[in-house]
């Protein structure tokens, strides 16, 4: 296979003599010997810096013109120094932050090597480069914790194996009592915390991006204000605010590009680069997107509507008292119904239905499935039911403290626990949901054990996510 070629910031750096002196003048030097392309690029550039240094330097001028002024050559010697040398620093940067795979290596294993250094500033620099690298390094991370003996050596590439080892081994995150967030593997080994070590105020975790590489979060210090909306970069774990006032949990696209929420001026996505927020001017509650992306499933009180997000123009989709969930495929929706006239301790009782968007046919799974009292949301709003992503079974919340599961296969209903915030396991085939005491209990629906870990609020880490 054919080395990479050197790219722009890297021959002008070694044109300009910045890489003097390093391992990877070394490595150049033996690339260009071999690479008849960027040998003559290199011939190129220092064409081109000495006739800028030729054209830098001052002409003498005749004696006669100014006769009185002494000239001062070693001022424009020193001038057109500095002139060449902005050229090359002006692209230094990101040099060092760019380099090709081809020559980086030998930097990541001096980063590596140096988290074991006696001097403990030139640890941390290690440390914070190798940070801003760790998504593409697992497998040099890997390599270096199995030979590692410093215990700070292997400290900090645990540290920088965070985000692989979630992706990799699944668990939970759930709000803890002081405030944090807090990952715990399935497998009950050790967890640790994630985001923001001291929150502003008490957070708890909302919705995984599909992809794993980042978390939607809230804030809230006080009941009666309004939360507030984070988005967490797993990678990085480095936390931005999206909004001052969040009404539900967001939803996120199917490709992790966009994440839906609403406030209390209407429904906004954040996206982009900077996942800038933008206000679509539209009210309601976002429930789901439809696979390719171009549409926004909302909920205004009773009605489920369809958005289109370049027209912004919106169609009826069906009757309903809740917001809706997608199945996996985007073909069907789940949603509780209008209330279905029945009364059971002067509260009505309503229906759970699955719509088939294709064909439109709409199928009462259960009667009085829930009293109108789902589980209560930030603004009182009921929330939307679970569905499992093996599409066999549907979770909700009765009366506002009851966990009950139905199994759609012969639409048996199961009872779980008293409980709120049922949330299912990418396998689908564990449920995990906060009980009275704020404690996560994990319920494996195949043959009803229980674990528990500490803290509410759970959310699952999409498994073997690629991050």
């Amino acid at each position: 296979m054919t080395a990479p070629h050197l790219s722009p910031e890297t021959a002008v750096a070694h044109v300009y003599g910045l890489t003097r002196a390093s391992a990877e003048a070394t490595e150049i030097e033996r690339h260009v010997a071999a690479c008849a392309e960027c040998s003559q690029r290199l011939k190129s550039l220092r064409t081109d810096r000495d006739a800028l240094g030729e054209a830098l330097r001052p002409d003498p001028l005749p004696a006669a013109e100014f006769p009185a002024r002494r000239r001062r050559p070693w001022i424009e010697a020193v001038a057109a120094a500095f002139c060449l040398a902005a050229v090359g620093f002006a692209l230094f940067g990101s040099w060092r932050d760019r380099q090709p795979a081809g020559q980086s290596e030998s930097a990541v294993q001096r980063d590596i090597k140096d988290l074991a250094s006696e001097d403990p500033a030139r640890r941390q620099e290690a440390f914070e480069r190798l940070l801003k690298q760790r998504g593409v390094l697992e497998a040099d991370l890997r390599r270096a914790l199995e030979q590692a003996t410093d215990p700070e050596q292997k400290a900090r590439l645990s540290a920088l194996l965070r985000p692989h080892e979630m992706a990799r081994l699944g668990g939970i995150v759930s709000a803890q009592a002081d405030g944090s967030l807090r990952y715990s593997p399935l497998d009950g080994g050790a967890g640790f915390l994630i985001g923001p070590e001291r929150p502003a105020a008490p957070a708890a975790p909302l919705a995984w991006s599909p992809d794993g590489g980042r978390l939607a979060y809230r804030t809230q210090d006080d009941p009666t204000k309004p939360a507030q909306l984070h988005l967490l970069d797993v990678v990085s774990n480095q936390s931005a605010r999206l909004s001052l006032d969040l009404l539900q949990t967001p939803v996120w696209s199917p490709n992790s590009r966009m994440l839906a929420f609403a406030t209390s001026d209407g429904i906004s996505i954040a996206s982009g680069p900077d996942w800038e927020a933008r206000p679509l001017r539209v009210e309601g509650l976002p429930c789901c997107f439809s696979r390719d992306g171009a549409q926004l499933f909302l909920w205004r009180p009773s009605r489920i509507e369809r958005l289109e997000l370049a027209s912004r123009k919106s169609v009826f989709v069906a009757e309903a008292s809740s917001p809706a969930v997608a199945s996996l495929d985007g073909a069907a929706l789940y949603f509780f119904g209008l209330p279905d006239g029945r009364v059971s301790y002067g509260v009505s009782s309503v229906p759970l239905v699955r719509l088939d968007l294709v064909g439109g046919a709409v199928r009462v799974l259960k009667e009085g499935a829930s009293d109108a009292e789902t589980n209560q949301t930030l603004k009182n709003v009921p929330e939307r039911p679970a569905l499992s992503p093996r599409g066999d079974c549907v979770a909700w919340v009765r009366a506002a403290s009851e966990v009950r599961v139905l199994q759609l296969e012969g639409l048996r209903e199961l009872f779980v626990a008293p409980g709120i915030g049922p949330a299912w396991a990418p396998s689908g085939s564990r449920l995990a949901y906060e009980t009275p005491g704020r404690e996560t209990r994990i319920v494996n629906l195949d043959g009803f054990a229980t674990s528990f870990r500490p803290g509410g609020s759970p959310v699952w880490v999409p498994q073997n996510s690629n991050r």
